[in-house]
Order: C-alpha cells, then sequence, then structure tokens
C-alpha cells in the first residue's frame, strides 16, 4: 500500500532527474560551443583560412561541427554574428575586416531543449545563448 502511494512520486523523480541531466548536458555543450566559437572568432585571421571561405562562415561551420559532434541535429542549430553596439548594432557582423577590427560584436546561437514535457516547462522549446566579443586581438609592438 504505501509502495503504491509512494511510487508515482518516484517515478516522476527519477524521469524529471533524467531530463534535467540532458538539459544540463546541452546547456554545457552550448556554452562550450559558444566558448569556442568566440576565441576563433577573436583572433587574427591573417592567411589561416582555406580557400574562399570567409571568417564568419568558418566560425559558424565550426560551431555547428561541435554541436553537432554532441548529438545536436545539424539542421536544428541557428547561430547568428551582429554587431553588437553602435549604428550596427543587430545588422550582421563581417569577421576579418579591417574597419570591424577591436568592435565588438555579439554571437546568438539556439538550439532545440532535449528530453519530453518536463525539461520544455522549465527552459522552453529552445535553450539560447549570446555572448559578446572583441574582433581581434590588439597587436602591441614595444
Amino acid at each position: 500500500m504505501e509502495f503504491a502511494a509512494v511510487a508515482p512520486f518516484f517515478i516522476f523523480l527519477v524521469v524529471a532527474s533524467a531530463e534535467m541531466n540532458a538539459c544540463i548536458q546541452q546547456v554545457h555543450r552550448l556554452s562550450a560551443a559558444m566558448r569556442e566559437a568566440g576565441r576563433l572568432a577573436s583572433m587574427d585571421w591573417d592567411e589561416s583560412l582555406p580557400g574562399n571561405q570567409t571568417p564568419a562562415q568558418k566560425v559558424a561551420e565550426d560551431f555547428e561541427n561541435f554541436l553537432a559532434a554532441g548529438g545536436t541535429p545539424r539542421d536544428e542549430i541557428q547561430f547568428a554574428m551582429t554587431h553588437a553596439e553602435g549604428d550596427s548594432a543587430g545588422e550582421p557582423f563581417a569577421l576579418g575586416q579591417s574597419g570591424n577590427r577591436l568592435e565588438l560584436f555579439t554571437m546568438e546561437a539556439s538550439v532545440p531543449t532535449p528530453g519530453g514535457s518536463f525539461s520544455r516547462l522549465w527552459f522552453g522549446e529552445r535553450l539560447n545563448a549570446r555572448f559578446t566579443f572583441r574582433a581581434g586581438r590588439d597587436s602591441h609592438t614595444p
């Protein structure tokens, strides 16, 4: 009798814990992908790109590859790079252009929330991340 009263609550806790674990893993992957994309986007781009690829394309491709390697469906990943401030705020940001050197840019990403209804109740349909970085490094020569 006691087991019948406690079992539904126990099963709920086990299922909810498993879904929350999946969400926490996805948040960690999204954070790590954003950190790596920011590191890549903030570096100097002189002579480091293959073929006719732009820096923004390379960053977006590496970001998607990072998440896809963790199991996120590639077609459900949303990624954008925009100007963070000034008159161009919100417009697409072109990495590698000399006029954008040392300018702030924002990377925004969104991935689907893993799991079932419990995790979507807490986190919504998608997990979002937004970080602001500076393009390029300042090379001071002494």
